[in-house]
């Protein structure tokens, strides 16, 4: 997106503690989708190109396939510095330029001086670890480090309770059960939780104009 207030002169250093362009995609699990049509996610209004219908919720690497087309179209307009496995470790700003201090992955060390720094780090969420359990018979796992369609938890037919029932949730439920249609899954949710039925929310066809949830009937749900 800063490429869009930058002249062709001017570059845009890029930095990031993954070996790749991509963020939070580079470290999730395998089966991770989009929750929302992919055509609404992209960088800097950056068209898609993967030819799929405006439906269909991307999976974790045609996104990161979108991420490097976009990187791709940035290098066009503006001159980019890719810097990978490098983390800022702190910075300070005086005169109007910014000294952002860095150390790479094995250990060197760079100063980049600019005139402006955007942190795009977002909440910056750190995977979630296997819950520890006293039961051995009770296995528990992580989706970030096991993949729930492969190995033991593919070749058991155990129940499976998957906690919590946010977009982790969701995917992981949906793994499961396109593998094993007849397995037993379940949600533990909190009472917090709040599942939206695009289809009534914002239905197709001529029931667009007619039908769907008013705006007031959805806040009241909610609350």
């Amino acid at each position: 997106t800063t490429s869009q207030y930058l002249s062709p002169g001017q570059r845009v250093i890029l930095l990031d503690r993954r070996q790749r362009v991509g963020g939070m995609w580079v470290d999730t699990y395998e089966y991770v989708r989009l929750h929302q049509p992919h055509p609404f996610f992209t960088a800097g209004n950056i068209s898609w190109t993967l030819g799929a219908e405006p439906s269909h919720l991307a999976t974790k690497h045609e996104v990161l396939a979108h991420f490097d087309h976009c990187l791709d179209v940035l290098r066009r307009r503006v001159k980019v510095d890719e810097y990978y496995g490098w983390t800022m470790q702190s910075d300070e700003e005086a005169d109007g330029v910014v000294r952002v201090q860095c150390r790479s992955d094995d250990g060197l060390s760079m100063v980049v001086e600019a005139k402006r720094l955007i942190k795009a780090i977002a909440s910056d969420v750190e995977p979630n670890d296997p819950l520890p359990l006293s039961s051995t018979s009770v296995h528990s796992v992580s989706p970030n480090y096991c993949d729930m369609r492969s190995g033991d938890i593919d070749a058991s037919d155990a129940p499976v309770w998957v906690i919590g029932s946010g977009k982790t949730a969701m995917d992981t439920a949906h793994a499961l059960i396109n593998r094993h249609p007849g397995r037993e899954v379940n949600l533990l949710a909190g009472s917090g939780t709040y599942f939206a039925h695009r289809d009534r929310l914002f239905p197709t066809g001529g029931r667009r104009w007619w039908g769907g949830l008013t705006f007031n009937a959805f806040a009241d749900e909610v609350t």
